[in-house]
Parts: structure tokens; sequence; C-alpha cells
């Protein structure tokens, strides 16, 4: 392959990764406020690690599925139910980063308030944004082969 040919093939990759990252961040942040927004709420009626479960599963359920359907663009592509299990383990890694941030943060400042347990939450969320991002990419709604 050529120069000219490489550089013909990577533009549409790099256009369609550019775009995937666009359409990520978007449903990211509507995502962290959705989580974030009944953190807030639920810390209200419940402790904060419950709080933190019950929020982060709800704002997960929306973010698979606008990845789903508007990032990656694979509504019709692959199994739903596989990518669903796919999407747990995701959050499983997700769940650990912001229940260990809470449970750090609550073991030095026990009664922090919750404005500062939303920015652990925050700080924990953007840690785990770029793993997520790679295994949607790559595993979770890769194109078939």
């Amino acid at each position: 392959m050529d120069a000219a040919t490489a550089v013909t093939v990577a533009a549409p990759q790099r256009a369609t990764l550019l775009g995937q990252v666009g359409r990520f961040a978007v449903v990211g942040l509507l995502c962290t406020a959705v989580h974030l927004g009944l953190f807030t709420i639920f810390h209200s009626w419940w402790e904060s690690q419950v709080a933190n479960l019950v929020a982060l599963v709800l704002a997960t359920l929306v973010n698979t599925m606008l990845n789903r359907n508007w990032t990656f663009r694979s509504a019709r592509q692959g199994n739903w139910v596989r990518q669903q299990a796919q999407a747990l383990g995701v959050f499983l890694l997700t769940w650990a980063a912001t229940s260990g941030g809470l449970a750090l943060l609550e073991s030095g400042w026990p009664n922090a308030p919750v404005w500062v347990k939303v920015l652990a939450l925050a700080a924990a969320t953007a840690v785990s944004t770029v793993v997520r991002f790679v295994a949607m990419r790559r595993w979770i709604f890769a194109a078939a082969p």
C-alpha cells in the first residue's frame, strides 16, 4: 500500500473515531448529570453507597442505550443480551471506582457535605471514562469482522 492509499483509508477511520468521541462525550456528560442528580436526590433518602449504586445503575442503562444507538450506531448489529452483559462488566468497573472513591472520602471525612461527595463521584467517573470508551468501541459495540 502506498502513502496516498494509506491516507485515503485512514481519513474515514479518523473521522469515524472523532465522531464517536464527540457523541460519546455528549452522552457521557448527559449521563454524568443524570447520575449526579439522582445521587443528590437519593442521598436524602439513603446512605451514600446505596444512593450511588441506584443512581449509577439507572444512569448506566441510559448510557448503554444511547451509546449503542447513537455513538456507535450498532442498534441493528450484535446481540443485545450479550452487549448488555458486557456493559454490566464495564458498569462494575465504574461502580468500583465510584464506590471506592466515596469510601475513601468518607473514611477521611465522615460528615462530608453532599456537594463534596458529588465532586468525588464526578472525579471517579472521569477516571473510568476512557476505559468505558475503549471497551465500548473495541469490545461491546465493535463492528462485526
